[in-house]
């Protein structure tokens, strides 16, 4: 299922604010003063998927007063995006142990070599069927090392 290839509401903040603005199948909607979230699209208009079209499109339109909504890419997009900013993330299972993911991040150069490892083996693990979060915890951090663009 599709969104289950789509990062969490966490990472999707964070790329809005460092200017993520691809368009997406999905978007994370968020309202109730942040107490209610879901995964949602905009019905038959799949082209306003966007950071900055989803806040045009929805600007005082939102059903719940605090409605607020982000761009829910996948992470095969965020990869591509992080890619394009010169980072590089890996996200691998580094031994048999009941906790094997972890993950590293790498500056890289235009075509994609690497320069310089930023973040070697944190000490973090994450078990088998928790690696949607060993991934997105690499995201979080791999995105402190991006700057904030204007959307």
């Amino acid at each position: 299922m599709y969104g289950e290839e789509c990062v969490s509401l966490d990472v999707a903040k964070v790329l809005a604010e460092k200017g993520f603005n691809n368009i997406c199948l999905l978007h994370w909607e968020e309202w109730n003063e942040g107490h209610c979230h879901a995964l949602s699209s905009v019905t038959g208009n799949i082209h306003t998927q966007s950071n900055g079209s989803l806040k045009k499109y929805f600007e005082g339109a939102g059903t719940v007063p605090d409605e607020k909504l982000y761009a829910a890419p996948t992470r095969g997009q965020v990869l591509d995006w992080l890619l394009e900013k010169g980072i590089s993330v890996n996200v691998f299972q580094d031994d048999d142990s009941s906790e094997p993911w972890t993950y590293e991040i790498y500056k890289v150069d235009e075509e994609g070599a690497s320069e310089e490892c930023l973040v070697h083996h944190t000490g973090e693990y994450w078990p088998r069927k928790e690696w949607r979060q060993a991934w997105d915890k690499a995201f979080l951090m791999a995105l402190t090392y991006v700057k904030g663009d204007e959307q």
